[in-house]
């Protein structure tokens, strides 16, 4: 294979992370192929993220670094997926139809947690505005 190098982006279903003792993402389908083509493997695959985390991860990425002898591979998430800056917090956070406040208590209080799902619920998901 010409390619030296497999980088993958996206969200579980590309890191793996339903697959037993993956914690590097190295065991999912992409790493896999790598090993079998016998070329480096990275991924940058974060899981639950939304589809503006994945462009994010894709510029962030070949900003810095080579495009040279690398192979790309990008597996975009549900489009119900939503990222957002909370600049009090200077974090992003996605918001999704499986999010609960609970996924949240690392980034926000409680009551934050409560109102960005209350807001993803009645705004995000369910206007045509937002989709």
């Amino acid at each position: 294979m010409q390619n030296k190098k497999i980088i993958s982006f996206g969200d579980s279903f590309v890191f793996g992370s339903e697959l037993k003792n993956n914690r590097s993402g190295s065991k999912a389908w992409i790493g896999t192929a790598a090993d079998n083509l016998n070329v480096a493997y990275q991924t940058c695959a974060v899981p639950g993220c939304g589809n503006d985390h994945i462009a994010r991860q894709i510029y962030s990425y070949f900003a810095n670094n080579s495009t040279d002898n690398t192979l790309a591979v990008i597996n975009w998430t549900w489009t119900s997926r939503w990222d957002f800056y909370i600049t009090e917090h200077e974090t992003w956070i996605t918001l999704g139809p499986t999010c609960v406040p609970n996924k949240l208590k690392h980034l926000v209080d409680q009551t934050e947690a409560e109102d960005l799902i209350e807001f993803y619920q009645h705004r995000a998901n369910s206007s045509l505005l937002w989709n």
